[in-house]
C-alpha cells in the first residue's frame, strides 16, 4: 500500500469512526438514560467505518 491521499483519507475515516464509537461508549457509561445521544454516536461511528470499508474495497480490492 502506497502512502498517498487515498491512504490518508482511509486512515482518517477509520480514526473518526473509532472516535465516534468511543464517544458513544463514554456517553453510555456517563449517562445511560440519554439513549438518543448514545444511539446517534454509535450509528455515526458505524456509518463512518462502513464508508471506510467501502472506500478500501473500492480502492484496493
Amino acid at each position: 500500500m502506497q502512502w498517498n491521499t487515498h491512504t490518508f483519507t482511509f486512515i482518517l475515516l477509520v480514526l473518526v469512526g473509532l472516535w465516534e464509537l468511543a464517544r458513544g461508549y463514554n456517553a453510555q457509561t456517563a449517562k445511560p438514560d440519554n439513549k438518543l445521544t448514545i444511539r446517534s454516536y454509535y450509528l455515526t461511528g458505524a456509518f463512518i467505518l462502513a464508508i471506510a470499508l467501502y472506500y478500501a474495497v473500492k480502492l484496493w480490492g
